[in-house]
């Protein structure tokens, strides 16, 4: 059932992913120069499809770290909790020694039990934060990664075949001659 569940998950994922490229493929579209004179555009055309790239690039890189900080700021500040609670916990114990004047087992329980139970509280909260952030932070540099080989390998293409069509050599333009 997991391994199904799994691999649902990831061909959706491929499906967001080829979504977006396709997107990108028609924005890089209409940044192309039209007409019979395209052609003797070249540097304005690399400049173009250079920045709009970059801007696609950037795009992604914010829509995959969207979130992330939640999870930083909660692994931070959940054992800060945890310690106010702690501390609020061992207070409450010190009032009941000063209110009931003894120091037995009755009177200190409830507030070191408040302060153990916040205390661990806080790392249940923190801790699998933490290593999800962790993970996550893996999984956004691995995503980068590949979102910026994909776009030098596009921009490479795209230089190949503009040298091409300089030298009018191109197959497009040789098999229309």
């Amino acid at each position: 059932v997991g391994e199904g569940m799994n691999h649902r998950a990831h061909q959706g994922e491929a499906h967001r992913h080829r979504q977006r490229f396709a997107a990108a493929r028609r924005r890089v579209r209409v940044a192309l120069p039209v007409g019979a004179d395209a052609f003797g555009h070249v540097p304005v055309l690399r400049d173009r499809v250079v920045a709009l790239i970059q801007r696609i690039e950037a795009a992604e890189a914010r829509l995959a770290t969207r979130g992330a900080s939640i999870l930083a700021t909660t692994s931070a500040v959940a054992p800060f909790i945890g310690l106010f609670g702690t501390v609020w916990g061992i207070m409450h114990s010190f009032i009941s020694i000063a209110q009931s004047q003894t120091t037995n087992l009755s009177v200190v329980a409830p507030g070191i039990a408040e302060a153990l139970f916040t205390t661990a509280l806080g790392l249940v909260v923190a801790i699998p934060a933490v290593i999800l952030y962790n993970v996550i932070g893996r999984l956004i540099t691995g995503y980068r990664l590949l979102l910026a080989e994909s776009m030098t390998l596009t921009l490479c293409l795209l230089s190949h075949d503009l040298d091409a069509l300089e030298q009018n050599s191109h197959p497009l333009l040789t098999r229309a001659s």
